[in-house]
């Protein structure tokens, strides 16, 4: 997915996580260690390439070619290897991703079988996944991109479905192959003189096991981005609607008001839909934008309380499900767990989730691990000393200072709550 504006470019880039378990299964565990970090950063950096040459051609060419002298210029030096680059690989960056993964470890095991400590040469690592002149490409395409005031990559969902508790060695150097083809890439548009940034998003928990590898700890330019304040998350929404709204007559746009009620169950109604998004951005955004469409199917001009109860119910089917999947993904055997808790009371205690868990066929040794995830994930809070909820997101995700808050020691006594993101979706009173 590419978002542009007259000059700039943002290219959103998200694997899927079933492609990157196949990544490890079906690369990284065939390469000796000696050429796994060299033939990966190789494996990125052909498919960052690839993925910039493929955005220019489905976007800018239709815009620009012809119509702008450099750019149709710069479009017809990068035309041959468009014509030939990644050629047969057609379907979205996963698909791609995903054919060009099985198309080399193919190519390794016609080579090398399947033994894992074969050494490669630079040149066989080059064999084994492109026959295209990189540099000859890498230099046109640069030339084109030095067009635009800046290109921007942003790479996302790279540690969906990793363990929450810690990575593998494996983990580390696939995020390790990445982050150097991205500064080998953005060293190369540097001396090009073209303006290029890149963003990797790494869960915390990921980066601080990575970076506690590394001997430069320091050196990386990082951003922290921890939404632990429902003012942050409502400025989200009300920055997207001032600017969506925006005119020459009214250049401020308008507010949160002026296309919601004020309240719901006595309550600010952004507040509202803040308490039922688990304190991330892209849930607060889906919510509302359900109930905005409830609205407008209706034929109203603004969201009232029914909009609000019916974009709300809406939204957290929707997340429950994607819920279950992440949770398969990490732990199998946690799949379908989130189900067990429909018509739980919203507030319970540790052994009602257990029993229901239980009688719903879970295996006693593995119902630990799956309680664990549900906290993990936000579906099941916490009560304070003080008598409040509380969710592992409240601490920043550390899992250390959550279970001290939790007092566990009372066991199957301890106090939980269904987070209300997923009460609706689950019939909780």
């Amino acid at each position: 997915m590419a978002r542009e504006s007259q000059r700039d470019k943002v290219i959103d880039l998200k694997p899927d996580g079933y492609q990157l378990k196949k990544f490890k299964e079906e690369l990284v565990k065939l390469l000796a260690a000696g050429t796994r970090g060299h033939t990966l950063t190789a494996f990125w950096e052909y498919l960052i390439i690839g993925e910039i040459v493929k955005q220019t051609f489905n976007y800018e060419y239709k815009t620009l070619y012809v119509r702008d002298p450099r750019a149709t210029d710069a479009i017809d030096k990068l035309k041959p290897f468009h014509e030939t680059f990644m050629e047969d690989i057609e379907g979205d960056f996963s698909e791609r991703m995903m054919i060009l993964l099985v198309r080399i470890s193919s190519n390794y095991r016609e080579n090398h079988g399947s033994t894992s400590d074969a050494f490669l040469t630079t040149s066989q690592v080059t064999d084994l996944i492109h026959k295209t002149d990189l540099r000859e490409l890498t230099s046109h395409l640069l030339d084109f991109l030095k067009l635009r005031d800046r290109t921007v990559l942003l790479i996302e969902n790279i540690d969906k479905g990793w363990e929450t508790r810690g990575i593998d060695s494996d983990d580390v150097v696939i995020i390790r192959s990445l982050s150097d083809a991205l500064r080998k890439f953005e060293r190369q548009a540097s001396r090009n003189e073209t303006a290029f940034d890149w963003l990797l998003f790494l869960r915390n928990n990921v980066f601080e096991l990575l970076i506690g590898e590394q001997n430069d700890r320091g050196k990386q330019d990082v951003i922290l981005v921890d939404w632990e304040s429902a003012a942050a998350l409502r400025s989200v929404i009300e920055r997207r609607i001032n600017i969506s709204t925006s005119t020459k007559a009214n250049p401020n746009g308008s507010e949160w008001y002026d296309i919601a009620c004020k309240k719901i169950d006595g309550m600010d109604t952004l507040d509202w839909l803040v308490q039922r998004s688990l304190m991330r951005p892209r849930y607060l955004i889906q919510l509302v934008r359900e109930c905005l469409g409830h609205a407008a199917a209706s034929g109203k001009t603004k969201i009232d309380e029914d909009d609000l109860l019916e974009g709300y119910r809406l939204y957290s089917l929707d997340i429950i499900g994607n819920t279950n999947y992440e949770l398969q993904d990490i732990y199998p055997r946690s799949f379908e767990a989130v189900y067990c808790l429909i018509g739980s009371p919203r507030r319970t205690s540790l052994g009602n989730i257990r029993a229901d868990l239980k009688d719903y066929g879970y295996e006693v040794d593995a119902i630990d691990e799956v309680i664990r995830l549900m906290f993990w994930f936000g579906v099941l809070g916490t009560e304070t000393k003080a008598g409040t909820e509380k969710y592992i997101f409240d601490y920043r995700y550390d899992e250390r200072v959550f279970n001290i808050v939790r007092k566990p020691s009372k066991g199957s006594d301890e106090i939980v709550y269904i987070n209300q993101a997923f009460a609706r979706g689950l019939d909780c009173s």
